[in-house]
């Protein structure tokens, strides 16, 4: 069995996800990807849906970085969907369309252009997000996770200029989050990140490490019951602070709060590993992967963050 599959054009990446195995990464060369040439259906409540998907478990997809490896999800079409234990998504950008399916306008966190659930161990690694869902619709979310354990996420930015919402989780269990970048909108007066508590139910041990969120309403919102911890993060030019529900279990850890304008020094230092919210340039995101620190580097990344009181 081959461990690892290379991917060259759009009629590869159909044939390797029908035929892939257990265990093995599918990995994208440099280009773009476009859904509209792949038609993998998936069963959702007794009716069909054009998504890319998972077909085994503990399978990875991926690109050659995000500004080198492009999955097209176009308008009208559902975006990835990671039902599957051990699912991985690395080095990519995934672009969106606007308009989501009409026949699943309710099914907003189904049709984003990510979707983790019901499933253990998924994880997603230097992946950037640009989404133009929401012009109608501006409860879709582009990137949910939901009923899942021991989900993992690192260096995942999040573009969703017309969504209120962009980021939305539930039910989640042992769910790690780290260099999260997001820029939304002030639709609703909606937050960037939504922690729910319906239909599924709260979250249980749910970690927010080092996000920075910029044009937003507010940065979090979450509903009671929810355990959810939020660290060295900064938020810029949102016009509210977060909103936590009296019963919800919220700890806050170095969390600043910078209106729009603000010169901030250690705002710019972070550009080299998030996402620049001012002026990005959004057909590719403005963003880009970084290397792995070296030990000294972590050292003042750390410090970086820390020294905030």
């Amino acid at each position: 069995i081959r461990l690892s599959i290379g991917i060259e054009n759009a009629d590869d990446l159909i044939k390797a996800l029908e035929e892939v195995v257990s265990g093995q990464t599918v990995n994208l060369a440099p280009g773009d990807y476009s859904l509209a040439q792949y038609h993998n259906q998936y069963d959702i409540w007794g009716e069909g849906m054009t998504a890319l998907c998972f077909m085994v478990d503990n399978v990875t997809l991926r690109g050659a970085g995000p500004d080198k490896t492009v999955i097209i999800i176009p308008e009208g079409y559902v975006g990835i969907r990671m039902e599957r234990d051990g699912a991985a998504l690395e080095d990519m950008m995934i672009m969106q369309g606007g308009r989501p399916l009409p026949n699943y306008r309710y099914n907003w966190h189904m049709q984003g252009a990510v979707c983790a659930c019901n499933k253990s161990g998924m994880s997603m690694r230097n992946v950037a997000i640009y989404s133009l869902q929401g012009t109608d619709e501006p409860y879709t979310r582009p990137f949910s996770v939901y009923s899942a354990t021991d989900f993992t996420a690192r260096n995942v930015c999040v573009l969703a200029p017309n969504c209120a919402s962009p980021v939305f989780l539930d039910d989640v269990s042992g769910c790690a989050i780290d260099y999260l970048t997001i820029s939304c909108s002030f639709l609703e007066n909606q937050p960037a990140v939504y922690v729910g508590n319906w239909p599924w139910g709260a979250s249980a041990g749910l970690y927010f490490g080092s996000v920075l969120i910029a044009d937003a309403y507010q940065p979090f919102t979450v509903e009671a019951g929810n355990e959810v911890a939020i660290e060295d993060s900064i938020y810029y030019g949102c016009a509210a602070e977060s909103a936590f529900e009296p019963t919800a279990a919220v700890r806050e850890t170095n969390c600043v709060y910078y209106a729009a304008g603000t010169e901030d020094p250690d705002f710019q230092e972070v550009d080299g590993y998030m996402l620049t919210p001012v002026n990005p340039v959004y057909d590719r995101v403005g963003w880009r992967a970084v290397p792995e620190p070296s030990a000294l580097g972590l050292l003042a990344l750390i410090a970086l963050f820390l020294r905030r009181k």
